[in-house]
C-alpha cells in the first residue's frame, strides 16, 4: 500500500486531449438538442423517439457489459449529474414553493 502524500507530491491527471473536449461539447449539444426535440413533439412521434432512445440504451448497455471498468466510471459520472440536477430542482422548489411534479402537472393542464 502506498503511503499518503501531500497534495503537492501527488500525481496529477494527464491533460484532457482536444479531441475528447470536442467530443464532450458535441455530446452536450446533442443532449440539449434531444431535450428540446422531445419537448416539442406530439405523442405519436414521441413514441418513435422513445423506441430509438431504447435502442441506443440497449447498445450502451451491451458496451457497458464488455468494459466494466469504463462502465463504473460512467455510472459514477451519471449519478453525479443526476444529483446536480436534483439539487438545482430542490433549490428552485424551495425558492418558488412548488415541487417539480406540481410544475409538470401545471404544464400538462393549461386550464389550471
Amino acid at each position: 500500500m502506498e503511503p499518503i502524500r501531500p497534495p503537492s507530491e501527488r500525481l496529477t491527471r494527464p491533460p484532457v486531449s482536444r479531441c475528447r473536449r470536442v467530443g464532450l461539447v458535441v455530446f452536450g449539444l446533442l443532449t440539449v438538442g434531444y431535450g428540446l426535440l422531445v419537448m416539442s413533439l406530439r405523442p405519436g412521434v414521441l413514441a418513435t423517439v422513445a423506441v430509438l432512445a431504447g435502442v441506443a440504451e440497449l447498445g450502451l448497455g451491451l458496451w457497458a457489459i464488455s468494459s466494466p471498468g469504463r462502465e463504473l466510471l460512467l455510472l459514477v459520472n451519471l449519478i453525479g449529474i443526476y444529483l446536480i440536477i436534483a439539487g438545482v430542482d430542490a433549490i428552485v422548489a424551495a425558492v418558488t414553493g412548488e415541487r417539480s411534479d406540481e410544475r409538470a402537472q401545471a404544464a400538462a393542464d393549461p386550464a389550471r
